[in-house]
């Protein structure tokens, strides 16, 4: 072999050389030992399973209830969560031996809803419900320039033309979305010159009060051709974590269909700002006032 190196040109090859000696005092230190190390990719699906039982099933749980509810056996999910208590992503209470996510959870999730915006997640929604019923489906902020009115800041017809254009502006005081988002700020409108937009806009100061209130009270505010003659809308409000409002939710459509089932639409926006709510963090979206 030595021979058949030599001619092909490739060097020969001495006894390995013993690399330097340590520091002397100074012990050798292992590296850093990273939990994530020679993980199995199978492992991953188990991971999501186990997890994804504590959005199903509650924030604290033994691990017998995480191993029936996972479909993992006993020994698999007890090797698993004990890795996951180890990186942070999980913690166990050794007193009442429940596990529950953990602070490096909580992190992840406020990244995601930080790059995640509630616009985004409506969107989704309006495109969803637009194209199941043919309505007109917007969300609405008030204009910072002006107190009395609202910006459209994203608006879907997936059936017709739309009525309401992103980045327009409407008054507050005629409009579903303008209600919600009057109500639900405790803006009180005794004193406002209210303008009429068409023979059924509500212009009566003291009486558009009342009405802030009972929309408060039930969750929700319609509009009946109060902006747009043909137009009856309906809305509902959309909270952060911490319980304020963001945005309204509203649809759109003839009187006709309006008529024909009023409470379908009034159901499917409330339910719709509701899961937006509780998508952005809201922990229960349907005591929020």
């Amino acid at each position: 072999m030595a021979s058949a190196a030599r001619k092909s040109g490739g060097p020969e090859q001495g006894p390995a050389r013993p690399g330097p000696s340590p520091t002397k005092g100074a012990p050798a230190q292992p590296p850093p030992l990273d939990p994530y190390d020679d993980v199995p990719i199978k492992v991953v699906g188990k991971v999501g399973k186990i997890l994804d039982v504590f959005r199903r099933e509650g924030a604290e749980l033994p691990l017998g209830q995480l191993s029936s509810a996972a479909s993992i056996e006993l020994s698999t999910t007890s090797r698993i969560v004990t890795s996951l208590v180890r990186v942070g992503l999980l913690r166990y209470d050794p007193v009442q031996r429940l596990y529950s996510p953990g602070l490096v959870m909580v992190e992840l999730s406020r990244t995601v809803l930080t790059r995640f915006s509630f616009r985004e997640l409506a969107h989704r929604e309006l495109i969803s419900l637009s194209r199941e019923t043919g309505w007109q489906c917007y969300l609405a902020v008030r204009d910072e320039t002006d107190e009395r009115l609202l910006m459209y800041i994203d608006a879907v017809s997936t059936v017709g033309p739309e009525s309401s254009e992103i980045g327009q502006r409407r008054p507050l005081h005629s409009t579903a979305t303008g209600k919600v988002l009057l109500a639900f700020n405790d803006t009180d409108v005794r004193q406002w010159q209210l303008k009429s937009s068409t023979p059924f806009t509500h212009t009566d100061p003291e009486a558009l009060q009342a009405e802030l209130a009972e929309v408060r009270s039930l969750g929700y505010s319609i509009s009946l051709q109060e902006e747009q003659v043909d137009l009856c809308s309906v809305a509902a409000p959309i909270y952060d974590a911490e319980g304020r409002v963001l945005a309204a939710f509203g649809v759109g459509t003839t009187p006709a269909l309006y008529e024909a089932s009023p409470q379908r639409m009034i159901s499917a926006v409330v339910s719709k700002a509701r899961g937006i709510s509780s998508a952005i963090g809201l922990s229960d979206p349907g005591s929020a006032r």
